[in-house]
């Protein structure tokens, strides 16, 4: 809104902020999954499930980092009238996942599936190099 009003590309601040404050949860968050996941997973869905999906809780952790990575500058470029690379960023990061999960769910199962979306999550930190890219933050 400011930049479309004043035309001032001076957001670097606000940038930085969000990214900080987006690494800060998304680690922590992450961080207390991999600490306390099971047990979480234990007292909402019951020891058996927790049981059963044990092996895939790690890969998930791990992916839903990755895409919490992305929220900020996902939302930052939105900002920057960016949508046509955030669209393509998340075609791309979409297509990889499912193929990812479509080759390896035959051998892996359930954990295949987790490394689609790790794939999926890796791809929208593309999302960083475009952020970083504008000029506005040179």
């Amino acid at each position: 809104r400011r930049v479309q009003q004043t035309g001032d590309m001076g957001l670097e601040r606000v940038t930085y902020m969000g990214l900080g404050i987006n690494f800060a949860i998304s680690l922590t968050l992450g961080l207390f999954m991999f600490a306390f996941g099971a047990d979480v997973l234990v007292a909402w869905m019951g020891e058996q499930f927790a049981r059963q999906s044990q092996d895939i809780l790690p890969w998930l952790t791990i992916a839903f980092f990755l895409l919490s990575l992305s929220v900020a500058p996902y939302y930052l470029l939105l900002g920057r009238n960016q949508v046509r690379y955030v669209s393509l960023t998340n075609m791309v990061g979409s297509s990889a996942g499912l193929m990812a999960a479509w080759l390896l769910m035959p051998a892996l199962g359930l954990v295949g599936a987790a490394l689609g979306r790790v794939a999926l999550g890796i791809t929208m930190l593309l999302t960083y190099r475009k952020l970083f890219a504008l000029k506005s933050l040179s």
